[in-house]
């Protein structure tokens, strides 16, 4: 399960990648005046935003081909979609408690949680559409289908133990965070063990899209804060 997690990966990175280069020359008018090395790269918030809306669907469509190639029904791994009010509220609590716990830590180490490339990346972000579509729905809806339904799932369906399942489907993920400093992946890490949790004491993927759509929604407001204010 963890091999075939990688190559739907591998598979929705290329294909995303793929599609953001053919795309990106015809979306470049949409980006302001900025860095003309930055723009030559294609490293922009805008080369991203194309990279993932390209990435996610893919990824989706090749979860759901293994699931329904798989003897046990797909529900097995997704789950439901609803999730009841009072789930909502305590898990989104859990993840308030490790977000003010991440800004203590940063006030008391000095360290802050939005860093200069960010700032960067949602400054070239072309299309405040298209890069809120991009992290505030398509990311949540690949990952948590990839990291939590398929992944976690799929390791307690062959015999790991639920605990077990949710720490490694965790590393996996904050794996996927690398390009972070020492402090947000230690956010990232304690986010997506909550949601490992919150996934598997509710069987919601739908609690944890949601979540997790919340989690980028308030990162991507913090950025924007820290960039027009």
């Amino acid at each position: 399960m963890a091999l075939l997690s990688i190559a739907v990966l591998v598979a929705a990175e290329v294909c995303g990648y793929g599609a953001a280069h053919v795309l990106y020359p015809h979306f470049r008018a949409l980006a302001p005046p900025g860095d003309p090395e930055l723009f030559a790269t294609g490293h922009t918030g805008l080369f991203l935003s194309l990279h993932q809306l390209a990435a996610a669907p893919v990824g989706v469509l090749v979860i759901a081909g293994l699931l329904w190639l798989h003897p046990q029904p797909i529900r097995t791994f997704v789950g439901r979609l609803g999730f009841q009010p009072r789930e909502a509220a305590v898990w989104g609590g859990a993840l308030a408690a490790a977000w003010l716990a991440a800004q203590a830590a940063s006030q008391i180490l000095g360290q802050p949680l939005v860093w200069e490339w960010v700032l960067a990346v949602y400054a070239t972000r072309g299309s405040t559409l298209l890069f809120w579509l991009a992290v505030v729905v398509a990311a949540p809806v690949f990952e948590e289908l990839l990291f939590r339904g398929f992944l976690q799932r799929g390791l307690i369906a062959a015999s790991v133990r639920p605990a077990w399942a949710i720490v490694l489907s965790t590393a996996a993920f904050t794996v996927l965070h690398i390009q972070y400093d020492a402090l947000a992946l230690a956010l990232v890490f304690a986010s997506s063990l909550i949601l490992g949790a919150a996934y598997h004491r509710t069987g919601s993927i739908g609690l944890a899209v949601g979540l997790h759509a919340l989690i980028n929604t308030a990162g991507t407001g913090a950025v924007h804060y820290a960039l027009y204010h």
